[in-house]
């Protein structure tokens, strides 16, 4: 994954790509926050959602690894979401006291709803630069990540294929 970069980055273009970064991540994430909050949800929840979506019938315990969250960080959310019909929960089969979750219809719902939403963003900037960019940005967003994260990635994109491939 690792591969060596021929030239150092000055601070200079470091801030500059970390600017870039900064910028586009917002106008993609207020686009997300406007279709939220027209469903009275927040980034915590479509955090769940979207970990939900790829990962049916995670626990608690998981939705805290990959999240990198609290037990306690992140039950006013499960409870929320819980009660307004986005998520569902299964009794463990071998641990009844454990709970697997899983998107309702609702949930699904409201996860490409905002898939939709940034969408639109998302073609217009890969109209602009075209395949070659679009794959470069791939890479790229991959090699920032972190080891830890990487493999948190992973592991929810587990057995399955990227889209386009």
């Amino acid at each position: 994954m690792k591969e060596k970069s021929k030239k150092m980055l000055t601070d200079e273009e470091a801030y500059w790509y970390y600017s870039l970064f900064f910028f586009g991540y917002g106008s993609l994430i207020r686009e997300g926050d406007k279709y939220l909050e027209n469903h009275n949800l927040g980034r915590a929840h479509i955090r769940v959602i979207l970990v939900l979506r790829q990962r049916p019938g995670s626990t608690l315990s998981d939705l805290c690894h990959f999240l990198s969250v609290s037990q306690q960080a992140i039950s006013r959310t499960l409870k929320q979401l819980s009660m307004g019909g986005y998520i569902s929960q299964e009794e463990g089969s071998t641990d009844r006291r454990q709970r697997h979750l899983y998107l309702t219809e609702k949930g699904e719902e409201i996860c490409f709803g905002l898939m939709r939403a940034q969408k639109v963003l998302l073609q217009k900037a890969f109209d602009k630069v075209g395949p070659p960019y679009s794959e470069g940005l791939s890479k790229m967003l991959i090699a920032v990540m972190q080891d830890d994260e990487y493999e948190k990635f992973r592991t929810v994109w587990s057995d399955q294929t990227p889209p386009g491939n």
